[in-house]
């Protein structure tokens, strides 16, 4: 697998280098976590893991991913002073989820569409 040389450099990397990219301790750990179940997934594709992963939740949580990311910031404890009520657990998940959602269905699902219409392949 080409795969598999890419989660070593990837696990190399952070291992070698810990403080040139401000990787701590507990990033390292992720790091080897996620690779390690990256890893699992691509040696293992007929698992029950796996195959759980092609269920519908599973696949609407990948949909609205990239709206977890951008919208997860504005509800995260980010530094000094940032104790808002919607910045707390669980209602900071609760918000981050619903606002991507939000976005996915009244944005990006028109975008997607838009994008049918202009590119080809």
């Amino acid at each position: 697998f080409k795969i598999r040389w890419f989660l070593f450099l990837v696990l190399g990397i952070g291992l070698s280098f810990p403080g040139a990219y401000g990787i701590q301790n507990a990033s390292v750990y992720g790091l080897i976590g996620i690779s390690i179940f990256l890893l699992l997934i691509c040696l293992n594709p007929e698992s029950k893991g796996v195959l759980l992963l092609h269920k519908q939740p599973f696949i609407y949580i990948g949909k609205i991913s990239y709206g977890i990311y951008v919208f997860q910031g504005i509800f995260l404890m980010t530094g000094p002073g940032s104790q808002l009520k919607v910045q707390q657990f669980p209602l900071n998940l609760v918000l981050t989820l619903l606002t991507a959602v939000c976005s996915y269905e009244l944005i990006e699902k028109r975008c997607l569409r838009l994008k049918k219409r202009y590119v080809s392949r």
